[in-house]
């Protein structure tokens, strides 16, 4: 068979691999007309293999082929939520309505009865945008390290609720059309893995050509991100640091002459640029933390270790 790329490097064609036989594609590029080889993965005739296409905004179609166990799953998820789970029941074939998805990655998993995974196929739900979103700055003009006040009009959405992300750039260096945009960074490279090259590319417009490109994307680079089958087997894991809320300045008091951890003393932090102090105990181990502040970029800030004396035993 013959097949081009769609956008970037980025294809797909349709075949039944037979067992026993081999396969290899033959790329050649347009302009120097090279050509490279590349062998295709052999034909498993224990795969069970899992298809799904978005139909219009809430239907999607699911078909399984291969060798798929009577007690298999399919389960599909959203940014870590569960949102659809069945047992295929001799059913090779699913029509699924999922009303109200968000925009972005679905991911559609074929489980075992053991919920250990078979195969996946991504998604990507598309939705319109709001056009109407104004953003007005609280004055025409500003100077230098200035605090800017924005009001954000959302009318245009239906529910303005939730968190709202606004890009600034340097209307002298920044470029609106650039390769990335908030879209692309939220819905899309922090989803997927591996380098997205020009992400933006798929968010310009709405259009046969893009959601071609972005469905071949979804079958390329694939995602892991979630690990559905553990979450259902209630296998999960923790991070091992807490969430950063705010900014954060930490460390460790020793005592100047013995060079050990001093527990009851008290630091102090100042920013005299900006007004800024407080002061805070050393625990039992003689470490302190600052947080609960989002100063402006540029500070510098001097900490004073003061032990239970009342003397000076650091000052940066």
């Amino acid at each position: 068979t013959r097949f081009n790329s769609l956008h970037a490097g980025m294809g797909y064609f349709t075949f039944v691999p037979q067992e026993g036989m081999r396969y290899h594609a033959e790329c050649v590029a347009p302009r120097s007309g090279v050509t490279a080889t590349f062998a295709l993965p052999e034909a498993n005739p224990e795969a069970a293999v899992i298809s799904a296409d978005i139909v219009g905004d809430t239907l999607i179609d699911i078909s399984v082929k291969g060798n798929c166990p009577d007690d298999a799953i399919v389960a599909i998820q959203e940014r870590g939520l569960l949102i659809y789970a069945t047992t295929l029941d001799n059913s090779m074939k699913l029509r699924v309505r999922c009303n109200g998805l968000q925009e972005g990655i679905l991911q559609v998993l074929l489980l075992d009865g053991g919920l250990h995974p078979l195969s996946e196929r991504l998604l990507f739900a598309r939705t319109e945008h709001a056009d109407s979103t104004r953003i007005t700055p609280s004055r025409p003009y500003y100077e230098n390290r200035d605090k800017v006040t924005l009001t954000i009009d959302l009318d245009g959405y239906a529910d303005p609720s939730g968190s709202v992300a606004v890009a600034v750039t340097d209307d002298m260096f920044g470029d609106e059309s650039g390769s990335t945009n908030i879209l692309a960074n939220l819905l899309l490279q922090s989803e997927l893995r591996g380098y997205v090259e020009n992400p933006a590319y798929y968010f310009e417009r709405d259009d046969t050509t893009r959601r071609r490109a972005l469905d071949a994307l979804m079958m390329t680079q694939g995602w892991r991100r979630y690990d559905i089958p553990a979450s259902l087997r209630g296998e999960f894991q923790y991070p091992s640091a807490a969430i950063e809320k705010s900014q954060e300045i930490s460390g460790t008091v020793k005592s100047l002459w013995r060079g050990k951890p001093l527990d009851d003393a008290t630091v102090k932090i100042l920013a005299k640029r900006i007004g800024f102090a407080r002061a805070v105990p050393t625990d039992s181990l003689g470490r302190f933390r600052f947080n609960g502040f989002d100063n402006i970029d540029g500070v510098g800030y001097q900490l004073e270790a003061i032990n239970s004396k009342g003397d000076t035993e650091s000052n940066v």
